[in-house]
């Protein structure tokens, strides 16, 4: 929402990263099969008919959402990325940038 203190954030300072890695599908004692990948770029609020279709395609895949999405006060941003971080495990990390 951009009433709260992230969004904010997010447009005073647009670096940002995103992790999203596989630790809840990991059993116990099997951390070291866990995947991660980090994902760093520059975010941009998205305004108009091109947010209310990102909203309609996001209730769409995720109805749960419907009311977040549907909100007057919900923000959409996009992210340009810059680099991606992959780790496979504890010891294997793949980066690629695209500066």
């Amino acid at each position: 929402r951009k009433n709260t203190q992230k969004y904010k954030n997010l447009i005073e300072n647009p670096e940002v990263s995103l992790l999203i890695d596989t630790r809840s599908e990991q059993q116990s004692g099997q951390r070291a099969k866990v995947q991660a990948v980090t994902i760093s770029g520059t975010c941009f609020p998205v305004q108009d008919s091109t947010a209310d279709d990102i909203r309609r395609r996001i209730v769409m895949q995720h109805p749960h959402l419907k009311e977040l999405a549907e909100h007057s006060d919900a923000g959409v941003i996009y992210i340009k990325p810059h680099s991606f971080l992959l780790l496979d495990g504890a010891l294997k990390a793949y980066h690629v940038s695209r500066q």
